[in-house]
């Protein structure tokens, strides 16, 4: 690892997520696609089914839908730890209680950055959260399919022996 820089590695995090992201929305979306299509081959076939699809569905839309907010929540945490980092240069470099920065003193803009630091934490906890929900989820709707194609007795077709 050698000879990279911190800017090296964010782009190599920063990668490595969205390329994440981008799986989670194929695979819980994907998935949802191939549901609907199933769906509609088996609704009047075998109803016992329908119940186990329709909430393995819900599940996967509710991954997308997680995924999707992925972004939303990393971008808010960007944005939350850029201020979070001009608070601090500007305390490193305040000689004088108030000095350049408009406030009545240094305690105010430390309040701000513990507040800034808070919002950072809890953008970034919320990011990871949809991201590992949206895995759950998916493995979730999947097993509920493949419980209800396991428990639930097949409908009798005449003349075809399964």
């Amino acid at each position: 690892m050698a000879g990279l820089t911190p800017k090296d590695m964010t782009d190599q995090r920063n990668d490595a997520m969205r390329e994440g992201v981008k799986a989670l929305v194929l695979m819980n979306g994907g998935g949802a696609v191939a549901l609907l299509a199933f769906l509609q081959a088996i609704w009047s076939k075998e109803p016992a089914l329908v119940k186990y699809v329709l909430w393995g569905l819900g599940c996967l839309v509710v991954g997308v839908a997680l995924a999707a907010l992925v972004h939303f929540f990393r971008y808010h945490t960007s944005l939350a730890y850029q201020r979070l980092f001009t608070i601090a240069d500007q305390l490193s470099t305040v000689k004088t209680p108030g000095q350049g920065l408009g406030l009545p003193s240094v305690a105010s803009s430390a309040d701000e950055f513990r507040e800034m630091k808070r919002s950072a934490t809890r953008y970034e906890r919320l990011y990871f959260w949809c991201a590992y929900l949206s895995v759950i989820l998916f493995v979730i709707g999947v097993s509920i399919i493949l419980y209800g194609a396991a428990v639930e007795p097949r409908t009798k077709i005449p003349g075809v022996e399964v």
